[in-house]
């Protein structure tokens, strides 16, 4: 079976495992996020006779809607990721940098990233993942807002522990005497 263009390109450029899902126990082969969701998109939601009523490209295939939630969180996520929460599929959309439009209705979802074309499946490599901030940095942050520590502290200011001066009773009998004087 000769493999239409756009899939010719994405095993070339990603593998040949890269156009299927991974069987169970074989995370071994990686698959880039953009590319499942591009078979899924294009391939599997047609294959499997949902077409169009759960999710589907626009005309000019640079936005993709996803219009029945239940149907692709229960029949098309699991196929493609290890997970059927729908909210886990939206968070990592957000961390491709994939855009959520709201131009419909409650419960229909409409994305968008620039790398993300029905017809330039040449462009997914570009499509990457945002790094996270280590969390060495979040700390220091937390530290900051808590101690009111300046940019011009180094980390040994802020981590060394506040000196409190050790008083005995006998001492604040002694002030208090000085005082009422």
């Amino acid at each position: 079976m000769a493999l239409p263009a756009a899939d010719f390109y994405l095993s070339s450029c990603f593998g040949e495992k890269s156009l299927g899902t991974t069987s169970p126990g074989d995370e071994s082969k990686f698959i880039p996020f953009p590319v499942k969701l591009y078979n899924l998109l294009l391939i599997d939601s047609e294959k499997i006779g949902l077409g169009s009523d759960v999710c589907y490209w626009n005309e000019a295939g640079d936005e993709f809607t996803i219009c029945d939630t239940n149907k692709f969180s229960t029949l098309l996520l699991p196929m493609y990721f290890r997970t059927n929460k729908l909210s886990s599929f939206q968070r990592q959309m957000r961390s491709y940098g994939f855009k959520r439009l709201n131009r419909f209705s409650r419960g229909v979802y409409v994305y968008s990233n620039s790398d993300f074309h029905r017809d330039h499946p040449e462009r997914l490599p570009f499509i990457q993942r945002a790094q996270s901030r280590p969390s060495v940095q979040r700390m220091t942050k937390k530290q900051d807002l808590i101690l009111g520590a300046t940019n011009a502290r180094s980390d040994e200011e802020i981590c060394t522990p506040l000196s409190i001066p050790n008083f005995s009773l006998s001492d604040w009998d002694s002030e208090k005497e000085t005082l009422k004087r």
